[in-house]
């Protein structure tokens, strides 16, 4: 049965996985990239930006899927396995960079609140001056 759908031009393959982002969200992140991308931005401004980003490792195990697909769909919408944030976060970090080199590695205690993220922000400011 397998080399009928094969030969059809679908194969098992794991889906892709992402974030679910609604149209709303998805619609304001392309404006605030567009909004962005003008000209009026040049390397001065860009030198000036921080980036910065949080990542959580969980413990909980992946459940990988397997959709049926063709070749060179994998990020279309239908082959796609959305994440939700669900499971027991184990450890999670904070990291930040700009134009000058990479930040500090922070390690986050338990949850993320605001104090902590104006502590984290904080802590950064001696380091760029």
């Amino acid at each position: 049965m397998r080399w009928l759908v094969n030969e059809a031009g679908i194969y098992c393959s794991v889906p892709a996985r992402k974030e679910a982002v609604s149209v709303e969200h998805r619609t304001a992140r392309l404006a605030f990239a567009r909004r962005y991308t003008q000209e009026a931005y040049d390397a001065e401004f860009w030198n000036s930006v921080i980036w910065t980003d949080e990542k959580s490792f969980s413990t909980t195990a992946a459940k990988a899927r397997v959709c049926w697909r063709p070749p060179n769909t994998r990020y279309a919408k239908e082959n796609i396995q959305e994440q939700r944030m669900i499971g027991r976060s184990n450890v999670s970090f904070h990291e930040w960079l700009w134009a000058g080199g990479l930040g500090d590695l922070t390690l986050i205690k338990r949850n993320l609140t605001v104090a902590k993220y104006v502590d984290i922000l904080n802590g950064m400011l001696p380091s760029i001056r």
